[in-house]
């Protein structure tokens, strides 16, 4: 885990504690970050941002040469990248009310209205 939040890559990873492949360090590192619910959630963050990267980077010369599996996983991933960096714009959502006849509405549901406006739900 320290390896890997200092920006070690996989492969560096799996030569210096001894793992047959990138794949197998990615994996223990994926498994221990899992079980790491103490941890911080700004490093937690870091650590997925970097697992994303090293996933794209695994995959991106196939998806170049056009590969159109590989092409569709590395928008998967860049579509999680964005969702886990806040880059994505929010949503808007439009509401459509319909029109309320004032004449029709009781007093306790004008009273009903007006504590909305006080304490506006969440």
């Amino acid at each position: 885990m320290r390896l890997r939040l200092s920006g070690t890559d996989f492969q560096e990873i799996a030569d210096e504690l001894g793992y047959p492949d990138r794949a197998s360090a990615a994996a223990v590192f994926a498994d221990a970050l899992h079980d790491a619910d103490h941890l911080e959630p700004a490093v937690r963050h870091q650590a997925e941002a970097h697992t994303l990267d090293e996933l794209q980077d695994a995959i991106w010369p196939t998806a170049l040469d056009g590969d159109l599996d590989a092409i569709e996983t590395v928008l998967r991933l860049s579509e999680r990248r964005s969702r886990l960096l806040g880059l994505d714009a929010p949503l808007r959502l439009e509401v459509a009310v319909a029109p309320v006849d004032a004449a029709s509405v009781t007093s306790a549901e004008f009273e009903e209205l007006l504590a909305l406006g006080d304490d506006p739900p969440m």
